[in-house]
């Protein structure tokens, strides 16, 4: 960690590269080129690789800072960067099939144009990439490293991390990629020959890179084979070749069929006229004018449709949370046609959001932590009725977890007489004799100012704009 005068924050989550770490000065994000991977940064910079990459979109930008002005006085420092800012960072268990796909071909045509250039991504960790303006952009500026293996060393990550979970997510439930959470180097591979069975025969790409290569896992442990003797163009032209079948065999993983309740709640809305509809788009619009906030956390935002009415509205960013991975599927291939980049939609199941892990539970932040503060709004619409009652979530804690998230909520309040709710109370015993409106008003006014309260006409639903009190 560098030691200075300044308020340094050193980022867990870099700690295991010896070439660099990332750390926060002032509120901005620096990255730390330590001298031992000065040689590999320099070539990068040199070749024209980091040229390329960056006028393609692929990776971020930076620019290179001075150590003194930035107070570092660290014997392992060779040169400080400062990369272009992201706003919010995202997790590959947060990403829809289709994220985590063009995430994974970015990978590899990078893995391409850096062999183009004597070099080579030295790993292959889905957390390398962020969703930025509409489209995935490699991060990480000390993963290139210069060609010095017949083998790629960044292939069993690649698998792991991408290919393993892709095809779990294809041919067995889509779900699976959620457990990457539990499995933050990705999935292991004899765990997703297993879960995969016979399907894994079915496209030849798969039992090359998961059953065979778990099968040589388990014999490389057992026996390690001894080094070959290094030759650069014999290395170009079999990683070239290793590259290719891999998106070859990434481009075949056709998407999940996923059929479920809420993947068109939208498109199928029963509960509103168009009237009532278009009402609450302008109940919005009215509350995002008064605010302003940069960023709209929409969670339970379904395919996106309100979180697009809030960036017209005059937001800066939406992030658009849901459960339903239909939705943030259609959300995320709505946004490419678009081209929309101030939309990010991402998998979050409310009731069990993205906590610390990694490490002393320090590598990857959880939603809370990750929460921007100034002026940003949570927006919860026709949410808390299923956190009510289909969680038993009481009032008071969904209230401070909100307030948690951001300065101000715009929350839908869904009666019992709702044609909704009443669906949600089929099911089980009304035991929820606390769900009302006024104890709504009384729990949340506890904690959060009114600013403005809107029946939607037509419907018997109510909107509140409230910000929380200091």
């Amino acid at each position: 960690m560098p030691r200075n005068s300044k308020q340094t924050q050193f980022l867990p989550a870099s700690f295991r590269d010896p070439a660099g770490h990332i750390f926060r000065q002032d509120g901005k994000i620096y990255r730390q080129i330590n001298q031992s991977g000065k040689d590999d940064y320099e070539l990068m910079m040199s070749s024209g690789l980091y040229d390329v990459l960056v006028k393609r979109g692929f990776l971020i930008p930076h620019k290179e800072t001075s150590l003194t002005k930035l107070g570092i006085k660290d014997s392992r420092a060779y040169k400080a960067i400062m990369p272009e800012q992201i706003d919010f960072i995202s997790y590959p268990y947060e990403w829809s099939f289709g994220m985590l796909k063009d995430a994974a071909l970015l990978t590899i045509e990078i893995q391409k144009i850096c062999l183009e250039h004597g070099m080579v991504l030295k790993d292959a960790s889905a957390y390398n990439v962020q969703f930025i303006a509409g489209r995935p952009v490699f991060i990480d500026t000390l993963s290139f490293a210069k060609l010095s293996r017949q083998y790629w060393h960044g292939y069993r990550q690649f698998c792991q991390h991408f290919l393993a979970p892709l095809a779990l997510a294809s041919r067995v439930d889509v779900r699976f990629i959620s457990m990457l959470r539990d499995h933050i180097d990705g999935f292991p591979l004899d765990l997703t020959k297993r879960a995969l069975g016979t399907r894994a025969k079915l496209l030849p790409g798969l039992f090359m890179h998961i059953v065979l290569h778990a099968r040589s896992q388990q014999q490389y442990q057992k026996k390690r084979p001894a080094p070959k003797n290094f030759n650069l163009e014999r290395a170009k032209i079999s990683q070239i070749a290793l590259a290719n079948h891999l998106e070859k065999t990434v481009r075949k993983i056709a998407a999940p069929k996923q059929i479920t309740t809420w993947g068109d709640y939208y498109k199928n809305a029963d509960h509103y006229n168009q009237s009532s509809f278009k009402k609450k788009g302008v109940i919005i619009k009215d509350y995002i004018g008064r605010v302003k906030p940069k960023t709209v956390w929409d969670i339970g935002g379904n395919d996106g449709t309100f979180s697009r009415i809030v960036l017209a509205a005059g937001a800066k960013s939406a992030v658009c949370f849901d459960f339903d991975y239909a939705a943030v599927e259609s959300n995320y291939q709505q946004l490419q046609k678009d081209k929309n980049k101030n939309l990010l939609p991402l998998y979050l199941d409310l009731s069990s959001p993205s906590v610390n892990t990694g490490w002393a539970q320090q590598e990857r932040d959880g939603l809370a932590e990750r929460a921007e503060d100034t002026k940003s709004v949570v927006m919860a619409l026709a949410l808390m009725h299923h956190l009510a009652i289909q969680n038993n979530i009481p009032f008071a804690s969904m209230r401070d977890y909100f307030a948690r998230l951001g300065e101000y909520l715009i929350i839908e309040f869904v009666p019992k007489d709702d044609e909704k709710v009443k669906e949600l109370l089929i099911a089980r015993e009304d035991i929820f004799t606390e769900y009302s409106i006024e104890n709504f008003e009384k729990v949340f006014l506890a904690k959060y100012n009114l600013v403005s309260k809107d029946e939607v006409k037509g419907t018997k639903r109510t909107m509140y704009l409230l910000r929380r009190k200091k």
